[in-house]
């Protein structure tokens, strides 16, 4: 048995870096984690970790959109790539991840209290901030 191959266009990797990005927006931090293993114990961490699902996303476009994020993290610490030191599928994704990115940030605003996004006023994170503020 074979594994096939298919390369994706700009279009659907913009869409599944766009799924991936919200999904990581959205991820509990370890601070957060560890507050609610200290008040409920590890198996709230874990429904807690449940009621995320991952984005459907097709076999190892999640390891690419990681990838991708990990060379705009050094990219923002300062690191700089020369035009040998990435390929051009790098060069690529990382225009389209920061494309995404910027979509994203556009669409949601970020909390004033902790800069996570708010995806929607029924489910929103509960970092304090509203509450402090009323």
């Amino acid at each position: 048995m074979t594994a096939q191959t298919r390369v994706c266009d700009a279009a659907e990797l913009g869409k599944w870096l766009e799924q991936w990005i919200e999904w990581r927006a959205t991820e509990p931090t370890s601070d957060e984690l560890d507050k609610i293993r200290d008040e409920l114990g590890d198996d709230a961490v874990r429904r807690k970790l449940r009621q995320r699902p991952a984005p459907d996303l097709p076999l190892g476009v999640d390891e690419w959109c990681r990838h991708l994020s990990r060379l705009e993290e050094l990219a923002s610490a300062g690191c700089q790539f020369g035009l040998d030191d990435l390929t051009a599928a790098e060069w690529r994704g990382r225009s389209a991840y920061r494309a995404a990115r910027e979509r994203f940030w556009r669409r949601y605003r970020p909390c004033p209290g902790c800069e996570r996004p708010i995806l929607r006023i029924a489910r929103g994170h509960d970092c304090g901030w509203r509450s402090s503020e009323q």
